[in-house]
């Protein structure tokens, strides 16, 4: 048996060039599925606030169809009953000026957490009583 030339033996294995750019590239490519792992994970946890900020919009509406009459007079209640749900939540309730008296806005707005997240998010909930007469 006789050594082959010295380009055959090359031919044969991995050098540590083709090792190196493999790692590599492999880092390169778990970096990028960490990036979109990160990625959905804040879009599902803005979703959530959302949903509950929806939610607790829909409670203070309920609420209103409740009392007729006096359709504020839960706010200060429903307030009590879901501040510190979310970072930096704010609920209100006020009449909307469209020459019907009976179109309330329920905002509720919370802050995001992490930084650089532009306008503060809000959800607004519009409830159409109708007039007792």
């Amino acid at each position: 048996m006789s050594k082959g030339t010295r380009a055959e033996t090359r031919r044969g294995g991995f050098s540590l060039v083709k090792v190196l750019v493999s790692l590599i590239l492999l880092g390169v490519g778990l970096f990028a599925v960490a990036q979109l792992f990160l990625a959905g994970s804040r879009v599902g946890h803005d979703s959530l606030h959302r949903t509950v900020a929806e939610i607790q919009a829909v409670d203070m509406g309920e609420r209103m169809w409740m009392d007729l009459a006096n359709p504020l007079s839960g706010v200060g209640d429903w307030q009590a009953a879901h501040e510190g749900s979310l970072p930096g939540w704010k609920g209100t309730v006020e009449k909307v000026d469209t020459g019907s008296p009976d179109i309330y806005r329920i905002r509720v707005a919370w802050r995001q957490q992490r930084v650089g997240a532009g306008t503060p998010p809000f959800f607004d909930h519009f409830v159409h009583l109708p007039r007792l007469e």
